[in-house]
């Protein structure tokens, strides 16, 4: 016999014990997660925190109006405006920069002489 043989043994039933104590727990756990009562209970509680959740976002967005402060939809209106005033002056930078190359071929069929005049 060497001397790692009763570490080995030791391991084994330690890992044994710890294998059967987490079945035991893993089958306590799922009857108790697979049992009508308790999908009652997670249901009232995912209800009560959407109650809850509604009713924080209704008391910020009133507290947000009373403060005259801008709330998740007064900024959704604004990054729309700016979406659309940057469309308008790339527009405008389009339209300019076709009425400057069509000033430049006109003063260049005009000439040199008539368009220093």
């Amino acid at each position: 016999m060497s001397d790692t043989e009763p570490n080995v043994d030791a391991i084994r039933a330690m890992r044994a014990a710890y294998d059967q104590a987490l079945s035991g727990w893993t089958q306590a756990v799922e009857s108790i997660v697979a049992s009508e009562g308790f999908a009652d209970v997670s249901a009232q509680m995912l209800q009560q925190y959407l109650t809850l959740q509604s009713s924080l976002r209704n008391a910020s967005t009133t507290a947000a109006a009373e403060l005259h402060l801008p709330t998740l939809d007064d900024f959704a209106r604004l990054s729309t405006m700016v979406v659309n005033v940057e469309r308008k002056v790339d527009e405008v930078a389009d339209l300019t920069r076709e009425i400057a190359e069509r000033l430049a071929a006109i003063e260049s069929r005009l000439g040199p002489a008539e368009s220093g005049a």
